[in-house]
């Protein structure tokens, strides 16, 4: 039996992959021994590979692509109401556009062979995902899992754009350009929010549920998100205009403190979403690939997938107070903000 198992799509970071993976394949070989390689052929075919190398009883699946690799992969391992093996681990290797998890988890996502040392030395850890239920263009039911993002809005309208970009272009440039793009369409939608069971409605330019900090190439819109701790924090952006993005670029890309009446944050459990009756459709993207559609049901699934880390005792903050504002508009606190335990 081979107990590791290379989930390898060829397509990521514009080709790239298979270089990267040359790179750090003596290191993760003189780590764990024979190594199996299994290469994505077409759409949906990593959750297949997935599913097929935990049923033959691997104990580690390396994923080497980006967000959206990782994010069939995570269909395949939980999807369909199935449950993770407890011996089994998911490990990045990270070749992809993005990579958002990677910057989460402290990953080298430029240096393949250092990405791989940061593989060796990691150890197994529970890792929060989330499940959400939204419909299909023609109103069919969808069921599926995150492990980084989910977002209605425009970033569905960013990911579909930059989906269709050349891959050399690059994560960061190719997430910037599409947005630019995005906002000459865009108009915002009214949604009726519901946050833990406490109503909120809203005029949405971007809601983004955090597992990880970044989304989109880079962009801090959960700045104290951690993939550990049981919660999902969602960052809400409303009433935003391209020059309204422009003039915060900064902030919301290098992860400084941002003081906005237009953006709250809040951690949650669970959430709705329900656009107003009349309005345009309000598109959703799951870990930068396409979710279906406006309304959309989401909640957190603790400790659903096992990942490699390297960092022993990674970040972990607290919760806030259920469906209040983490860090709404001009209370925001210029120091770090109160870390709390985890919910047991």
């Amino acid at each position: 039996m081979i107990e590791t198992v290379v989930l390898l799509n060829p397509a990521a970071g514009a080709g790239r992959s298979r270089a990267a993976f040359r790179a750090a394949a003596p290191l993760l070989e003189a780590t764990w021994g024979r190594i199996a390689v299994r290469e994505t052929e077409r759409p949906g075919h990593a959750a297949a590979l997935a599913r097929a190398a935990l049923d033959d009883g691997a104990r580690r699946l390396i994923v080497a692509g980006g967000d959206g690799t990782l994010h069939e992969v995570a269909q395949g391992c939980l999807g369909e109401g199935r449950a993770f093996p407890p011996a089994a681990a998911l490990g990045l290797l990270p070749c992809g556009t993005g990579s958002d998890l990677a910057r989460t988890l402290g990953i080298p996502r430029r240096d393949p062979a250092a990405a791989a040392a940061w593989l060796a030395r990691a150890t197994p850890r529970p890792l929060d995902a989330g499940r959400f239920r939204s419909q299909g263009p023609n109103g069919d039911p969808r069921e599926g899992v995150f492990v980084n993002n989910l977002g209605f809005g425009i970033g569905g309208v960013v990911a579909s754009i930059a989906n269709a970009s050349p891959k050399w272009i690059g994560g960061f440039a190719a997430f910037f350009l599409a947005t630019l793009r995005a906002f000459r369409i865009w108009r915002d939608r009214l949604v009726h929010l519901t946050l833990d069971g406490v109503p909120r409605p809203a005029r949405v330019t971007l809601c983004s549920i955090c597992n990880g900090r970044t989304a989109g190439g880079g962009m801090v819109l959960g700045p104290d998100a951690s993939p550990f701790d049981g919660w999902l924090d969602l960052a809400l952006l409303e009433r935003m205009r391209l020059h309204d993005f422009l003039g915060r670029f900064r902030y919301l890309y290098g992860g400084l403190p941002l003081r906005d009446p237009r953006i709250t944050r809040s951690r949650v459990r669970a959430l709705r979403a329900e656009a107003v009756a009349g309005t345009l459709p309000v598109p959703i993207t799951a870990d930068g690939e396409p979710g279906g559609f406006l309304p959309v049901e989401v909640e957190v699934a603790p400790s659903a997938l096992r990942v490699l880390v390297s960092d022993p005792e990674p970040r972990v903050p607290g919760p806030a107070p259920v469906g209040e504002p983490l860090c709404p508009a001009a209370r925001c606190p210029a120091g770090p903000s109160t870390r709390r335990s985890p919910p047991s």
